[in-house]
């Protein structure tokens, strides 16, 4: 199965080096920290959560449909207004 995710240049490099990348709490905007402890709270349901993990890395599995799996960089609303991104599958 293939997901995607769409890392900043810094997050990418955090993985090109090894280290685990893990979500911020204190760097979720403000307008989606109610989805993170949502989705937070489902998984820990189904998993035991890593130590030290409080939200999980987004992923998508399909963006719009099975015909649009790959999440469009050029659609707005993944990161900060002129953030430079990569897609990571």
């Amino acid at each position: 199965m293939k997901f995607w995710s769409i890392r900043t240049l810094e997050e990418l490099e955090i993985l090109l080096s090894g280290q685990p990348l893990r979500t911020d709490p204190d760097e979720v905007d403000k307008d989606r920290k109610e989805a993170y402890q949502w989705i937070s709270k489902q998984l820990s349901k189904k998993v035991t959560p890593p130590q030290g993990v409080e939200y999980p890395i987004w992923l998508w599995r399909y963006w719009e449909s099975k015909q649009r799996a790959k999440p469009d960089l050029r659609a707005g609303g993944h990161v900060e207004r002129g953030c430079k991104v990569v897609r990571i599958d």
